[in-house]
């Protein structure tokens, strides 16, 4: 007995289009949906959020002191942002009699890739110190200013956030030495 060959719907091709370009990235409408109907759309996928450098105007950055290691501080950057942002290198940080000076950065903390924040998310740093001062004399940084790096590492981008340091404030601040951006707190104080 001879086989019958039964006509190909649209609707399982409009389907299965669907299928394939939705492994590929790509969002597939059906306009309406009846047998026999071949109208589709396809968008690329690329009307995602965009991705800019976070600065002090699009991204809240904090700082508290964190119980272990001791002697660290934690920065934390929260993207507040409509759109994705980069944190490029470490933060521009300076804090003690002259906090135009930047802090010493620890090479070795650099991230494989640049931390790439979505709304809502955080970078950390950490901030070595040499201690929480108790005591009170002209001596201790009261403030830190922070500000986020250009993608080419030339400057800082964006107004300077300033921060008030927890306690009474931090001893030897000129010492300090602060880590690159990274995606997680545990990675920030590893080191």
């Amino acid at each position: 007995m001879p086989r019958t060959l039964r006509p190909i719907r649209t609707r399982s091709i409009a389907a299965a289009t669907a299928v394939t370009a939705a492994c590929a990235g790509i969002v597939v409408s059906i306009a309406g949906g009846a047998v026999g109907s071949t109208a589709a759309s396809v968008t690329p996928h690329s009307q995602a959020a965009r991705t800019v450098t976070c600065t002090t105007k699009n991204t809240k950055v904090t700082v508290t002191k964190v119980a272990r290691p001791y002697n660290h501080l934690l920065l934390r950057a929260t993207n507040t942002g409509k759109d994705n942002c980069n944190a490029y290198f470490a933060p521009a940080l300076g804090m003690g009699t002259q906090p135009q000076a930047a802090t010493w950065v620890i090479e070795e903390t650099r991230p494989q890739a640049v931390v790439t924040l979505l709304p809502g998310e955080s970078a950390y740093a950490s901030v070595i110190i040499s201690g929480i001062d108790q005591r009170e004399d002209n001596s201790t940084a009261r403030t830190a200013k922070v500000s986020f790096q250009s993608r080419k590492n030339d400057g800082s981008v964006g107004p300077d956030a300033t921060l008030s340091l927890p306690g009474r404030g931090v001893i030897n601040a000129d010492d300090a030495m602060v880590t690159y951006w990274q995606f997680s707190r545990k990675d920030a104080l590893s080191w």
